[in-house]
Parts: structure tokens; C-alpha cells; sequence
């Protein structure tokens, strides 16, 4: 966990917690920090990078509690799945580009099973910088990324650590499991949720289903797809102090 900013003098509502997707870098969350206004502590968690760490960790620690958690893709289903483990309290929960399934199955869209099969397989076989090339190719298609925003999404994979394959597939038999739904009408604090209208991961369709579970506060961002963080990060920003206040 690595301190991006902190201001001398914080309000408690004015810390968040910033967790990142999987195999990403928590570098993802510097075009938000660069945005947010003076006054707000931002702490970035990175995932874990060897087989057998707690994946839930972050979410124990003393500075995550009354912190406002936002969590991209993968991140964000974690935060979820602590808190309704009850491993930490936030003030809120926002989820970037994230919902509380991310498989499809009936009557909810998302990912064909067999996709995260197929990962797991090359995984398996040992074929990392394949299996990393096609996931990045997927989360471009219908992100919206401008040429520059292209280019630093490449950078930060081509500069970002190589967590161990044994660690990415624990993430992928987790994230293959992780299933919230049910726990939504029952969130013990507010959930907010950030969806773009082009995700291959989450797609839209998933919000009217997602207010039907009880979340009040589902957005879509239009033209946009996975890379939330980058595109809209001004727009993800000014959300975030809408949440704050």
C-alpha cells in the first residue's frame, strides 16, 4: 500500500482507498489523483503479486476504516466482497468499471465462462505475455482511449511489475466465484457504481438489473468502455466529491 497524497489536515470523509484491477498497476490511478482537489488523502492498494497473500488485506487495515473505497473492475468486487465478509467499514463504496458479478449467467449479462477458462488454461500453460496481450487488446476494444491515452495504458503495462502466473490465477478462480448480488439490498453503507457503455467486462445492460438489486446510484458513461479511470477521470473525480459531502 503506497501513500499517494497526504494532505496535513484531512476531514474523515476525505480519504479514499484506490484499488486497482487484476495483473494492473496501481499507477491506473494517477490520471484521478492528478484531478482531485486539495484536501483529499488518496491511498492506492495494489493487488497481490505472489500466490498465497491475502487478497482481502488492504480492507483490514486501520486506515481503510470511514475511508471511501473505489475500486476498478477487479478491485472493485473485492471491496464489495469485504465488506460483506465485514472485513472493514467504509464510508461508501464506489465501483469503477465493476459490479457485483462479473460472469454471465442467466438473466445477468457479462463474461461467457468459457473466456475466463481460457485464460486460466494459457495461464496454466505458462503463456503470461500471451494471455496479459489478449485481456489488454479486449479491455481496449470500445474504451474510448484517445492515441496519448493509448499509449500510457501501454506504458504502465509495458513498466508495471509481473505479478506471479500462480497469483494471476488465483485471481482469476476468484473473480470467476465472487457473486454479491444478494448482498446489495442489504449494504450497510452507500454503493455507487460507474459503468461505461461499451464494456466488454460489465456491460450496461448490467444497471438496470443493478437498481432493480437496490443501487440507487448507477451511472453509465456513454462512448466509454473498461478504462474508466483514464477517460473519465474527471468526470469520476467530481463524482467523488459528490460521495464525499
Amino acid at each position: 500500500m503506497v501513500a499517494i497524497r497526504s494532505p496535513s489536515v484531512l476531514r474523515s470523509a476525505d480519504r479514499l482507498l484506490l484499488v486497482g484491477g487484476w495483473s494492473w498497476p496501481g499507477v491506473i490511478w494517477e490520471p484521478l489523483c492528478e484531478r482531485l482537489p486539495d484536501g483529499i488523502s488518496t491511498r492506492v492498494v495494489a493487488l497481490p503479486e505472489r500466490a498465497g497473500d491475502d487478497w482481502f488485506e488492504p480492507f483490514r487495515q486501520p486506515e481503510a476504516q470511514g475511508a471511501v473505497w473505489v475500486g476498478w473492475s477487479f478491485g472493485g468486487m473485492l471491496a464489495l466482497e469485504a465488506l460483506r465478509r465485514e472485513l472493514g467499514r467504509p464510508a461508501a463504496l464506489v465501483m469503477v468499471a465493476a459490479s457485483p458479478r462479473m460472469l454471465a449467467v442467466q438473466g445477468w449479462p457479462g463474461v461467457v465462462p468459457e473466456a475466463l477458462a481460457q485464460m486460466e488454461r494459457g495461464l496454466a500453460d505458462g503463456q503470461l505475455a500471451r494471455v496479459l496481450r489478449r485481456f489488454d487488446l479486449l479491455l481496449e476494444k470500445g474504451s474510448g482511449l484517445k492515441a496519448g491515452q493509448l499509449l500510457r495504458v501501454r506504458q504502465w503495462r509495458q513498466e508495471g511489475g509481473r505479478p506471479e502466473i500462480a497469483a494471476l490465477r488465483e485471481g482469476l478462480r476468484l473473480l470467476g466465484n465472487l457473486d454479491a448480488r444478494a448482498f446489495m439490498r442489504c449494504s450497510p453503507v452507500p454503493v455507487h457504481v460507474l459503468l461505461g457503455e461499451a464494456d466488454p467486462l460489465f456491460p450496461a445492460s448490467q444497471a438496470p438489473l443493478l437498481r432493480e438489486l437496490g443501487v440507487v446510484d448507477v451511472r453509465t458513461r456513454v462512448g466509454e468502455g473498461h478504462w474508466l479511470p483514464l477517460t473519465s477521470a474527471d468526470y469520476l473525480a467530481g463524482m467523488l466529491e459528490e460521495v464525499m459531502v
